[in-house]
């Protein structure tokens, strides 16, 4: 940073400014002379909010479920439900076989969440390794990404991927493979149609995503639809369902399937807030505001004294994961004995952004 200016979500280094000798790796998420708000797990500077690019919520996106390993677990057909009277739909490993040729109604395959009993709940921030220095319930997750391989055979008819990020508020993109068009709609409102062919037995990856309050629609890492929209109000009442997949008049396979949510960044870390204003942090014009990737317990700004991190204590960029740990038992001497040791296997270089 002798020549660059630090940017927003950028990952640092800095040293802390109650102990110079101590090093802490943060990211970044506000800039000098700004205010800062935090409202429904999103920033807002100036009351406006900020959005990362598709590749920065990628990047930091949280797995909630993953076909390839999900399907090993007998119960990964509980997280399921399928919606209709035809059987269009059917399991045949990690994937599901569609065949609506002939339905006369929308069928479709619904995602859903489980608690221990097994019974459906919506997604919530739950961070179940340190959850126990959290003192208020986990909220909702709206802000979702989902992912996955579709081959076409045959049909007429279409197929669709929707999340529903609220019980009043949904997303769908809906593509006519016979046809070579598509539609994306919001709430059963069409917001935009395009041209995207594909033959008969090719397959197309399909990502569907809402974050930061902005929507995009993407086949073959190609972006087909982009557009901000409104934040969903808080404490809107959460969706049991978020992901859905339907088809009618439809012939072919989805595999690959992979939801990721949001980094949600909370209002009420252990202990008070320090720093802020009634309006919000307020930072000086050298100074960072600074959040924890790990949101709900980060020691960060949120929690200091001074929330700003002055640009002369900022060392520069990190590198690697250098020490990510693993458990170790054994016995010596006739005693067990516990330790940790470095997981080399987890040593990696973080992304350059």
């Amino acid at each position: 940073y002798q020549w660059l200016d630090p940017k927003r979500w950028e990952s640092v280094v800095f040293l802390n400014p109650n102990d110079a000798g101590e090093a802490y790796v943060k990211r970044i998420a506000g800039l000098p002379g700004e205010t800062i708000t935090i409202r429904g797990g999103d920033i807002y500077v100036q009351g406006r909010i900020q959005r990362k690019t598709f590749e920065q919520f990628q990047a930091l996106a949280i797995p909630v479920y993953d076909s390839r390993v999900a399907s090993r677990s007998k119960w990964d057909k509980d997280r399921w439900v399928i919606h209709g009277v035809t059987n269009s739909w059917s399991r045949v490993g990690a994937a599901w076989l569609i065949d609506s040729l002939h339905a006369r109604s929308i069928d479709s395959i619904a995602f859903q969440d489980l608690l221990p009993s097994g019974k459906p709940t919506p997604l919530v921030d739950e961070i179940p390794y340190n959850a126990t220095r959290l003192g208020s319930r986990p909220p909702p997750i709206t802000d979702l990404a989902v992912h996955a391989r579709l081959t076409y055979e045959q049909g007429t008819g279409s197929y669709a991927v929707t999340l529903n990020l609220s019980v009043h508020d949904s997303v769908e993109w809906r593509h006519y493979p016979d046809r070579g068009t598509w539609e994306m709609r919001q709430n059963d409102r069409l917001l935009q149609s395009g041209q995207r062919s594909i033959s008969s037995g090719s397959s197309v990856d399909i990502d569907l995503a809402y974050w930061d309050a902005r929507i995009e629609a993407r086949v073959d890492g190609q972006s087909l639809f982009s557009i901000d929209a409104d934040p969903i109000p808080f404490g809107t009442e959460p969706a049991i369902h978020p992901v859905r997949f339907s088809a009618t008049g439809f012939v072919g396979k989805i595999d690959s399937i992979k939801i990721n949510r949001d980094i949600y960044y909370r209002t009420e870390p252990p202990g008070a807030w320090p720093g802020r204003s009634e309006e919000g942090y307020r930072l000086g014009a050298d100074e960072y505001f600074m959040l924890g990737d790990n949101s709900a317990v980060s020691n960060d700004s949120r929690s200091w004294d001074v929330p700003g991190i002055p640009r002369r204590l900022l060392v520069g960029k990190p590198i690697f994961v250098h020490l990510p740990m693993q458990a170790g038992r054994g016995k010596i001497a006739g005693r067990t004995w516990r330790w940790q040791l470095p997981d080399w296997r987890r040593v990696r270089r973080v992304d350059a952004w």
